[in-house]
């Protein structure tokens, strides 16, 4: 779902002649899809959207003469309407003539005078099924329905945020304010000390042509810099931009705010849809294979030192192309050292080996896995993997951690899945059992030390996430080489943690086809990110204290508006707030604040 701030404008535009005076304000996309929620089968509804009173103080004195909107399927009627309050008497409303499947337009036989003040714009029907069309956006008040119970502020009530309504009205009047909104700010992956574009979309409201435009970008606390695009738009049409930038020179997610600061040498007249906030990820992804050794182990396996072995021989031959995880799991085991999250087996018998899940077998020096390590190094892959990981909170207890993935040739029919591993090292406090002690065999010294022998354990998993096939929807069906994803997930580190300065994160993607494992990274995980980014408004006011109470978010003394979003630049509503990482964007006027904090 495409993301947007609370007041970032879509339009629909339609080719006009060059003296119209009108526009469409609301939101659509180019098909309309099924309300995700509310009642099926129903014979009658009503859905809406919220005209916030910065845009009615635009557009005060300007007429609402019609409105737009898209439909899932025919409806048998639809009465188009404008009201004050939604359990109020109407200001205007019109029978549509029709009411079909995608757009459908309606014009008022009474047009409805913008006061300044906020008003609904929506729509009743009639249909044996629900037809309530909605975009790929969201917006705060975006989306109001009744199904017979009363109306519902669905994007407070649904947890994935309930995407804005297909529906737009249409403005007339002699004169329109000169106004452009920004939105659709991609997701930037980058790599360290590359060049990187940012992208975006130009949604030009006026009945003017603009022919430049000035647009300030902040990345994490570096000051704003600006670029100055010589570029047309028409009237009542959209285009994209790009800026050429240079990446920041350490790996991190940063927060990343793009604002249109002047159209055609002037202020623009709307700033509440000038910025947009979407976010950075630069990591040092390479086309390097590495192979990932799970290994099934206990302290009281005798043989099991073949593991701890192997492990140590491969990180010695293949420096920073191998990576390996043990998972403690033999008969006996410590519950500790267990780790019932790391839900992939290599099957049964002990010890136990999994090269890239191609090669798995018990690890007998005979069966030289050595070979095939180099082997699958060499045979490359199709993608390099990069990872960040901070810990979120002062306890050390959740890990926010961002896998990079960028693949160099073409994947026509991808399959993959993207999976998470943390793994503690020198863990302290155990024995482990030694088959070789006394052997006349020879094998790296385990003959020559005793049948018990004290040693710190290294690789010991201490969490999976989605580790049989991985997180099935981090990348397309189709991909090209060259095309670059992240994804950011929250890991709840369990309680029998020994030292958290020794624990690392491992990121692998699994080919959810052949089931191997395509290419994996080991990153150490860090202390947490500052919690402010020093996105600042332009007049460097001080930032108002944000709090946290009865599961959301609020600002002393601000009496502006509050937008909420996750760390990767996902809009959530402001209500029952789970524990993690948030940015909080604060607008009043032309002064904009963002800051991440820790709930």
């Amino acid at each position: 779902m495409k993301k947007i701030t609370s007041l970032l404008l879509m339009l629909l535009f339609a080719v006009t002649a060059a003296n119209a005076k009108y526009t469409y304000w609301g939101y659509a996309g180019k098909t309309a899809a099924d309300l995700p929620y509310g009642s099926i089968g129903t014979r009658q509804g009503k859905a809406a959207i919220y005209i916030p009173a910065e845009v009615a103080q635009m557009y005060k004195g300007l007429k609402v003469t019609g409105m737009r909107f898209s439909l899932t399927d025919k409806a048998e009627t639809v009465k188009a309407f404008v009201a004050k309050d939604l359990n109020g008497a109407y200001a205007t409303e019109k029978m549509a003539d029709m009411g079909n499947k995608g757009l459908n337009s309606v014009l008022f036989g009474k047009a409805y005078t913008i006061t300044g003040e906020p008003f609904y714009l929506g729509y009743e029907f009639t249909s044996d099924i629900n037809v309530v069309g909605v975009t790929d956006e969201y917006c705060e008040g975006g989306n109001f329905t009744d199904f017979g119970k009363g109306w519902t502020d669905n994007t407070k009530l649904t947890p994935d945020n309930a995407p804005a309504l297909a529906l737009q009205m249409r403005v007339e009047g002699t004169e329109l304010p000169v106004d452009v909104a920004i939105c659709g700010v991609k997701k930037v992956v980058t790599n360290v000390g590359s060049t990187y574009e940012i992208k975006g979309k130009l949604l030009n409201f006026a009945a003017a042509k603009i022919t430049s435009l000035r647009i300030g970008y902040t990345i994490g606390n570096a000051e704003e810099q600006f670029a100055d695009i010589e570029q047309t738009v028409a009237a009542r049409a959209e285009d994209e931009f790009a800026i050429t930038c240079n990446a920041p020179d350490a790996k991190g997610c940063e927060n990343m705010k793009v604002r249109l600061v002047e159209v055609n040498g002037k202020e623009d007249a709307y700033a509440a849809n000038n910025t947009y906030t979407s976010t950075i990820v630069t990591a040092n992804v390479q086309d390097v294979k590495r192979v990932y050794m799970e290994e099934y182990t206990g302290l009281k396996c005798s043989w099991c030192v073949r593991g701890i072995e192997e492990i140590s021989q491969n990180h010695t031959k293949f420096p920073g192309q191998f990576v390996a995880m043990a998972k403690h799991c033999f008969s006996g085991t410590p519950t500790e050292l267990e780790c019932p999250s790391y839900a992939y087996s290599a099957g049964n018998g002990f010890p136990r080996g999994s090269y890239d899940r191609r090669r798995i077998n018990n690890l007998n020096p005979e069966d030289k896995n050595e070979l095939y390590v180099k082997a699958f190094i060499n045979s490359g892959s199709v993608l390099g993997i990069d990872a960040i990981a901070n810990f979120t909170d002062d306890n050390h207890s959740k890990v926010s951690a961002t896998a990079v993935v960028k693949f160099n040739r073409e994947q026509p029919n991808a399959n993959y899945g993207l999976a998470f591993a943390v793994i503690e090292n020198d863990v302290k406090g155990y024995k482990q059992k030694n088959g070789y002690a006394g052997s006349v065999k020879s094998y790296y010294g385990w003959e020559k030390k005793g049948g018990l022998v004290a040693l710190d354990l290294q690789h010991v998993a201490r969490l999976g996430y989605e580790t049989n096939e991985g997180i099935s929807d981090v990348f397309p069906k189709q991909i090209n080489s060259g095309d670059a994803f992240s994804h950011t997930v929250e890991l709840n580190l369990p309680n029998n943690i020994q030292n958290y300065k020794n624990l690392k994160l491992i990121a692998f993607v699994i080919d959810r086809n052949s089931k191997y494992v395509e290419n994996v990274v080991e990153v150490p995980i860090k202390e947490m990110q500052p919690t402010e980014t020093a996105i600042r408004d332009i007049n460097n006011v001080e930032t108002p204290a944000i709090t946290f109470l009865n599961g959301y978010i609020d600002a002393l003394d601000f009496d502006g508006k509050i937008s909420v979003y996750t760390v990767d630049g996902k809009a959530v509503a402001n209500t029952n707030l789970k524990p993690g990482m948030y940015i909080v964007r604060l607008t009043k006027g032309k002064q904009t604040f963002v800051k991440k904090i820790v709930l």
